[in-house]
């Protein structure tokens, strides 16, 4: 940055000018940072204030994020949460449905919004909605998948096709 000001002399007259040339390369970066950091929080406020459950998990089904929703959805706390696979949500005889779903996912394939049952602490089996998608790196591999769980109370929400094959839920 390049600052210009004049000099004064007696009787404020200008004798001259004062240049200051300003290094700000670190202030730029400190300023990208916070913009950065800042993306980041509203995205992270998104998934902790979430009506729905939002998990995370790895390829190989160990939950890597869980929300405040995923807790009171499923009762297990945060911290016990972060040491399942997400096979412990998932009923044995479903389990190897929901892991050819992961390894779909794995592989860059997209999944419509589907119902499946999950395990709770508490309760037997509820009924959930579940979009899933793989989150991509910067290599454009699939490193991780994020589902988005919402609870198909019964009644609560019926899934519609119309006469042109689309699909709506009311």
């Amino acid at each position: 940055m390049l600052r210009m000001l004049p000099y004064h002399h007696t009787e404020n007259q200008i004798k001259g000018a004062v240049i200051n040339f300003i290094h700000i390369t670190d202030r730029k970066q400190a300023e990208l940072s916070l913009n950065k950091a800042n993306d980041e929080l509203r995205l992270a406020t998104v998934v902790r204030d979430a009506n729905d459950a939002i998990l995370l998990q790895y390829l190989d089904g160990n939950i890597m994020v869980w929300n405040a929703t995923a807790k009171k959805r499923y009762d297990w706390s945060e911290l016990k949460a972060l040491t399942l696979s997400i096979t412990k949500l998932v009923p044995e005889d479903l389990q190897a449905i929901e892991l050819s779903r992961i390894k779909q996912l794995s592989q860059k394939e997209i999944l419509d919004t589907y119902q499946i049952k999950r395990l709770t602490k508490n309760e037997p089996v509820i009924n959930v909605w579940l979009m899933a998608a793989g989150l991509i790196n910067q290599a454009k591999k699939v490193y991780a998948i994020a589902t988005t769980e919402r609870h198909n109370k019964p009644n609560q929400y019926k899934l519609i096709q119309n006469k042109h094959g689309n699909l709506r839920y009311e």
